[in-house]
């Protein structure tokens, strides 16, 4: 009985070892290609986590550049880079796997997420021809809302915005590209009076742009690992936080109110006669479609379970798609061929001098609108079309920045297929290809990672037989029968954007910091990933725990999060076991905060050092000392200088983030260092050191040692402290100036017992104006937002 239990694990044994590593490994057709990773035909881990982390493109790229135009991500995983693999794998019979699942909206698959080909091709004949390029030049409706769009919203934003005293921030082209994209793909859809207006609605644009982009980072989980993830959100915890769910909840209730808005203009006999802007092309198209296709297939239509099925939410489905897509992706690629014409402007003069051949051109001017008798036109988009260094640094900049970079899996068909010189691959794996690496094909584009729009002008040295090449590797927007059904509009789109703005306007870059390409699926700017933001989904997703589970929740091995007032007390206040009667030490973390390389009383650790050095500093904060004439009547000049600038600005209209942080800085100096505290509101030096010490980029460095507290030590060995070079040059100046008033906080710390050392009360000083700015800065910001949203009060 024992040996023939043990012959049969032995057996089990065996065939576990044969299916799992001698098959895949060496002699399954799949062992031919070569692997990525040596634990590739094994699992697919290694694959996941590169996609996890977000450097699946680059890694696969430099894999590729190694081992061959075909090679093995997993045991069921392949991807191709060459214009051989694409014509195989997307010209025909590889179809779509669960993987578009993902882009389901309203529990109904859209055309872009259709699996089978032929449902795909039924629902792509409702629409295809709307898009098509010869309908777009030859559509009054477009050529409309092109116009009132440019016109009426985009050049008087951007006029308006360089009229007035510019930011030296600059202008937020990706945010505002986004909402341009918006309102052009929407407009098509809806029809301009039923389509969004982002360009104009600037509030809801960034809570819309919020909404849709907060989510991204969360999109692995569900795509790569579906199953899994629905079990771990069930049973174990939300690993995809509940706000993504209402955000895309309220996303696509946003889409349905549109759709329901065109559907009763439509059904009240609304036309567009008069005025071609309102006629809603895409949906009529997909009504009229979904009516013919129930009218002559019936229940004989490859989409009567679904599309025939639910009609509204079919429609609702594809617009929220062509919504999604269509502005993302012309939004990131108008971004970056803005960026690169702003850091070249021998480029942006040769682009203009082009435009301005169209006849006629975009020339706007802000006196004029649509009633006047000089209303602007929009110039034949053939003629747009055909403008030569538009097209090339378009073709350019999608080359080298496309905006869906990352890979477009497909399932190899059975039994079995042949990819170049590898045969009898078996059906069912995934396979994909991505535009991150055919654009960098060395034998195609030479010097790939370099802009050089030249490659798409005539007259470059290229021979015909290159140019058919080059044109053949161009994936954008994919290829064959399931390519981008809108990259005609997309190109048009842009090329009207771009138009417009340089025909008019001359761009440069204030600050590029986060330009760099995310790695991904859809990639814009990585500064999309804003610091902030993550510090707001790690404090959200805190607070729905407490919800669930009380006040002590813990969210690390050895880390704990409290909320409740009894709970608050015992850590801050002393009352916890082991700890009764005292407070508790600070962790490491507060070493973030040391000021020109020594510890502050903030940022010190120990509670008995801590006691030490607040003994110095306590007295001046006392709420008498605080309320002495000389401090005052101070914060008084402030105030009214603050008011001043308030009443002297254009309008009445300020930025009152920028001015509220100022006026911070100029009270918490004045109370720090007194007479030779900063004016930052009148004088430019002022406003430099508060620009630098608010928005110094150390502060995304600060929170990314916070996830990483084990590491914090080295971190804090290659990270930049918060100061810049201008604060510290002010502060060390100012900390030495003997005799200083004695209302002043560079007072008490002169004359302590023992003597501080200079640097510790340069250091000092500076930890209390950098949280004076930032607290006080951000409070009189919401105070003042708050009290503007309410009726009983007007700012």
């Amino acid at each position: 009985m024992v040996a023939v239990s043990t012959l049969g694990l032995a057996g089990i044994l065996i065939g576990l070892i044969w299916r799992f590593i001698i098959y895949p490994a060496y002699i399954s057709p799949l062992a031919k290609i070569p692997n990525a990773h040596w634990s590739s035909p094994f699992s697919p881990t290694w694959i996941l986590f590169q996609r996890f982390r977000c450097r699946e493109n680059r890694t696969v790229h430099a894999l590729h550049r190694q081992l061959g135009p075909l090679i093995r991500l997993g045991p069921y995983e392949l991807s191709t880079n060459d214009v051989e693999g694409l014509r195989v794998v997307y010209g025909g019979g590889f179809e779509k796997g669960k993987w578009y699942s993902f882009f389901d909206n309203y529990g109904l698959p859209c055309m872009f997420s259709t699996l089978p080909s032929k449902n795909h091709s039924s629902r792509k004949r409702m629409i295809s021809n709307i898009y098509s390029k010869s309908t777009l030049q030859s559509s009054p409706a477009l050529a409309e809302q092109a116009r009132g769009i440019l016109y009426e919203r985009l050049l008087p934003t951007i006029s308006n915005l360089a009229s007035s005293s510019p930011s030296p921030y600059g202008v937020d082209v990706y945010d505002l590209f986004n909402g341009t994209t918006m309102d052009f793909v929407s407009s098509y859809l809806f029809g301009l009076k039923n389509s969004a207006n982002f360009i104009k609605d600037v509030s809801y644009r960034r809570h819309w742009l919020r909404l849709y982009q907060g989510r991204h980072r969360y999109t692995f989980y569900a795509q790569e690992l579906p199953r899994l993830t629905r079990f771990i959100n069930t049973f174990i915890y939300r690993i995809v936080p509940r706000f993504v769910d209402a955000a895309n909840e309220e996303l696509e209730e946003w889409c349905q109110h549109r759709c329901e808005a065109t559907a009763k203009f439509l059904k009240e006999g609304g036309t567009w006669d008069t005025d071609p802007g309102n006629e809603p092309v895409v949906y009529n198209a997909m009504v009229s479609g979904i009516e013919k296709e129930n009218k002559i297939r019936g229940k004989d239509s490859v989409l009567r379970e679904e599309t025939l099925k639910f009609p509204d939410r079919s429609i609702y489905s594809e617009m929220i798609d062509h919504l999604a897509a269509g502005h993302e992706t012309a939004g990131i690629t108008v971004t970056y061929l803005a960026w690169h014409l702003s850091i070249d402007p021998m480029l942006q003069k040769s682009l203009r001098k082009e435009l301005l051949t169209l006849s006629p051109n975009m020339l706007f001017y802000p006196t004029s609108t649509s009633s006047s008798s000089q209303t602007p036109t929009i110039p034949d988009r053939k003629d747009l079309d055909s403008l030569p260094i538009l097209h090339a640094v378009l073709m350019e900049t999608l080359r080298l920045r496309a905006a869906i970079p990352g890979g477009l899996p497909r399932m190899t068909p059975y039994p079995s297929c042949d990819i170049g010189a590898f045969k009898n691959i078996p059906g069912g794996v995934r396979i994909g290809a991505q535009a991150h690496s055919v654009h960098r094909n060395e034998q195609v584009f030479p010097e790939p990672e370099r802009f050089d729009y030249m490659r798409w002008m005539d007259g470059n040295g290229m021979s015909e037989d290159q140019k058919r090449e080059r044109d053949r590797t161009f994936w954008a927007f994919s290829s064959g029968g399931r390519m981008c059904v809108g990259s005609n509009f997309a190109m048009l789109e842009i090329k009207l954007i771009i138009a417009a703005i340089y025909t008019n306007f001359t761009t440069l870059v204030v600050n590029d910091d986060g330009v760099d390409q995310m790695d991904g699926y859809t990639c814009g700017p990585s500064a999309v990933l804003r610091y902030l933001e993550w510090n707001g989904i790690r404090r959200l997703y805190i607070h729905e725990l407490h919800g669930k589970y009380g006040d002590a929740v813990r969210i690390g091995v050895r880390e704990f999060s409290f909320c409740g007032g009894e709970s608050v007390r015992g850590v801050y206040e002393g009352g916890m076991e082991g700890g009764r009667g005292q407070e508790l030490d600070k962790t490491g973390f507060y070493g973030l905060f040391r000021q020109l390389g020594v510890r502050t009383t903030f940022s010190t650790e120990a509670r008995v050092e801590h006691k030490e050095k607040k003994r110095h500093i306590a007295k001046s904060y006392r709420n008498s000392e605080i309320l002495k004439p000389a401090i005052v009547q101070g914060f008084e000049e402030r105030s009214r200088a603050f008011l001043q600038n308030i009443e002297d600005s254009k309008d009445g209209i300020v930025d009152v983030y920028r001015y509220a942080h100022c006026y911070a800085l100029d009270c918490a100096s004045h109370f720090l260092i007194g007479k030779y505290g900063t004016k930052s509101i009148e004088e430019k030096t002022g406003m430099v050191i508060m620009e630098e010490m608010t928005y110094h980029s150390s502060l995304k460095n600060q929170l990314l040692a916070f996830y990483l507290q084990p590491l914090s030590t080295f971190l804090l060995s290659l990270f930049p402290q918060r100061s810049s070079p201008l604060t510290n040059a002010y502060i060390l100046s100012s900390c030495v100036i003997p005799n200083p008033q004695p209302h002043t906080l560079l007072y008490a710390l002169q004359n302590t017992s023992p003597p501080l050392s200079k640097t510790d009360i340069s250091a000092e000083i500076l930890d209390h104006l950098a949280a004076g700015i930032d607290t006080t800065g951000a409070a009189l910001t919401f105070l003042m937002y708050t009290l503007s949203l309410s009726r009983n009060f007007e700012i």
